[in-house]
């Protein structure tokens, strides 16, 4: 019985540590294609569209990787952008940005939820 207690405590707390790990993200170009004369084809993350300030931390963090100072950017797809390094806007030192990942959290949270409530009712059938 004892043994049952601790393996369920040690459970919960591998559940939260997942939780948090996996709910939230900084907002980041997600892949590049480097043109020529310093102009670059990015993809940027849904989520990170929807909130400008995720967005713009994520073309600030871009241009910053590769020693810009300024830039340009032209919409083209649905999150396909090309960026030119340098133009017209300035770089920002922007505080840094979390972004929370409703689905990853959701994804976090039932596995284990569902895990603890079938080890739960087993443990029960068996006493």
């Amino acid at each position: 019985m004892k043994e049952y207690r601790v393996m369920k405590k040690f459970i919960c707390i591998l559940c939260m540590v997942s939780i948090f790990a996996s709910c939230t993200s900084v907002p980041q170009v997600r892949t590049s294609w480097s043109q020529k004369d310093g102009k670059y084809d990015v993809t940027i993350d849904r989520d990170y569209l929807e909130d400008p300030a995720e967005f713009k931390y994520a073309v600030n963090s871009f241009v910053k990787e590769r020693g810009g100072s300024s830039y340009n950017i032209e919409k083209y797809g649905p999150n396909d952008f090309y960026i030119e390094i340098p133009g017209e806007i300035p770089v920002e030192d922007l505080p840094k940005v979390r972004h929370f990942h409703v689905g990853k959290t959701i994804s976090a949270i039932l596995p284990p939820l569902i895990g603890i409530t079938l080890i739960t009712i087993i443990a029960g059938l068996f006493r």
